[in-house]
């Protein structure tokens, strides 16, 4: 039985993502190795990227207590840190690189 090189390039490809995705640490937002990591250009589009992901991801969030902080991490990484409560109660804290974002 032949398998169609279609077939053999999605295999591939599969393969690739598994092993790729095994050796790098998955981006959760829950450390700094695994920060999420922002590509937009400007402070204020970063910030707006910060509050959409937030508010996506945790729609119940409450700003009582809201709380945010930049860190330099290693190797001069600069990552955002907030720390939140949904309405359940549950405290949440996620990490963003903002490296990339400038003034």
């Amino acid at each position: 039985m032949s398998i169609s090189r279609t077939t053999q390039l999605s295999i591939a490809l599969t393969l690739s993502a598994v092993v790729g995705a095994a050796s790098e640490p998955l981006h959760d937002g829950s450390s700094e190795e695994k920060a999420l990591i922002l590509t937009e250009g400007t402070i204020e589009k970063c910030v707006d990227a910060e509050h959409a992901y937030i508010h996506s991801h945790y729609p119940d969030v409450s700003l009582d207590g809201f709380e945010h902080g930049t860190i330099v991490g290693r190797q001069g990484r600069w990552y955002d840190i907030f720390r939140f409560s949904t309405t359940d109660g549950k405290k949440h804290e996620l990490y963003f690189d903002s490296t990339r974002c400038q003034k």
